[in-house]
């Protein structure tokens, strides 16, 4: 599972473990698109929640989305920014209008499958951050000998101020009884009393999920004001990548958030790289990152959660490009005009892919218009299967992927072309 190359002189590691959860569903994605001779890089972390669902959806189809509106190849950062929030808005949108195909809640009831989402897109010299959750992202930088930390996002939690008060003014409720969440308001059932046709509904209101901001989570969804409770509204940042100062981003989950700060996983990363043996390609700083995740969450007596880390490297700070390991002409994937697939070399071995079967919906579905701002909650679903055992340092292997051997993998190559979704 864990995937490291060099692109254009920059070296991406990412590795991710079940923890100490019986499901995985964390979702990477490394990918790259070129557009008139300009590369872009795509990185993106997912942690799903009430089920896998959303969070494979999310990995598979968000990047080609965001690269559909137009303002995402125009050199304006303000219209670069506003064309990843339509993508946003609009993978959600068309999530929301397949999630009757997902698997039902035991009662029957729709599913409640959600994630979080924080990428990372490079455009030349621009980093641009867009982040709805509580997974997270950090940028290493130097200063002098030193390498230094800066967090790039703020989880978006139920209990923050910005966050509750959206909530309550949309109608809806924070519960404050323990870990902070987003209340689910539904019916109330009540076999034993029947109401006449034209009485009100009575709802009650369940605490359910601990993050305000997701894509996915529709049963947040309030039909009178035509609002997501639970928004999928990112916030963005752009970054001007300073060469030889900005050094290399760390996306993550909250299964690495949870149990360590940025300047924790900077100096983490940092150590590794500077006393590590093995060449650059032999070596995955961000199974370092999750393994140590591990321990910690150990030491604190707790159940691990899903762990997902990838780490971008800016420069050849910690590694020269050598030919073994890098060629300029064939580490690149564009990306297609259809419907986006997993790439063959991606982080995911093919037991992590769930298929989904997508039906036709007719266009005449009502989607909602206007979209408020909300995201990661613990749920038992119908259905649920163990997507991986728990990690094995298994050994890289070459393998060779259309015109590119340079591409490590613990993917087997009789398992590759697995890796496809079947539509």
């Amino acid at each position: 599972m864990p995937f490291n190359s060099f692109i254009n002189c920059l070296r991406i590691s990412s590795d991710k473990h079940r923890g100490m959860r019986n499901y995985m569903e964390d979702e990477l994605r490394v990918k790259i698109a070129e557009n008139n001779g300009k590369k872009t890089y795509f990185l993106g972390v997912f942690d799903g929640h009430g089920g896998g669902e959303a969070s494979v959806y999310a990995r598979s189809y968000l990047f080609n989305k965001i690269i559909e509106q137009p303002g995402f190849h125009d050199d304006d950062p303000c219209k670069v920014k506003d064309a990843i929030c339509d993508g946003f808005i609009k993978t959600h949108l068309e999530m929301y209008r397949i999630a009757d195909t997902w698997p039902k809640g035991r009662d029957g009831s729709n599913s409640t499958s959600g994630t979080t989402a924080t990428v990372a897109i490079i455009k030349e010299n621009k980093l641009y951050i867009a982040h709805v959750g509580d997974s997270g992202a950090a940028i290493a930088y130097k200063s002098g000998d030193d390498f230094l930390s800066k967090e790039l996002t703020v989880d978006h939690k139920p209990e923050n101020l910005k966050e509750r008060s959206r909530i309550e003014n949309l109608g809806g409720k924070v519960s404050t009884s323990g870990v902070p969440r987003v209340a689910w308001k539904r019916p109330l059932k009540n076999p034993h009393h029947k109401t006449s046709e034209n009485s009100v509904t009575q709802h009650e209101y369940i605490p359910f999920l601990a993050v305000a901001r997701a894509l996915g989570d529709f049963w947040s969804f309030d039909s009178e004001k035509n609002e997501f409770i639970v928004s999928p509204e990112p916030d963005i940042n752009c970054i001007d990548i300073v060469p030889n100062i900005h050094k290399f981003l760390i996306l993550a989950s909250d299964g690495l958030w949870g149990v360590m700060n940025a300047k924790q996983a900077v100096d983490i990363v940092t150590n590794y790289e500077r006393n590590a043996d093995e060449m650059p390609l032999e070596r995955n700083c961000a199974t370092v990152l999750c393994n140590q995740s591990l321990e910690l969450w150990k030491k604190r007596h707790c159940r691990a959660d899903n762990i997902s880390a990838v780490v971008l490297f800016f420069d050849e700070e910690f590694g020269s490009c050598d030919p073994l390991y890098y060629d300029s002409e064939n580490s690149t994937l564009s990306l297609e005009d259809e419907e986006d697939t997993p790439p063959l070399f991606d982080t995911l071995p093919p037991v992590l892919v769930r298929n989904l079967d997508f039906q036709e919906i007719p266009l005449s579905v009502h989607l909602p218009v206007r979209i408020s701002s909300g995201s990661s909650q613990k749920r038992s679903y119908k259905h649920k299967r163990k997507h991986e055992e728990d990690h094995k340092g298994s050994k890289l292997k070459y393998v060779k992927i259309g015109l590119d051997d340079n591409i490590k993998t613990d993917v087997s190559p009789e398992s590759l072309n697995e890796l496809q979704f079947k539509q």
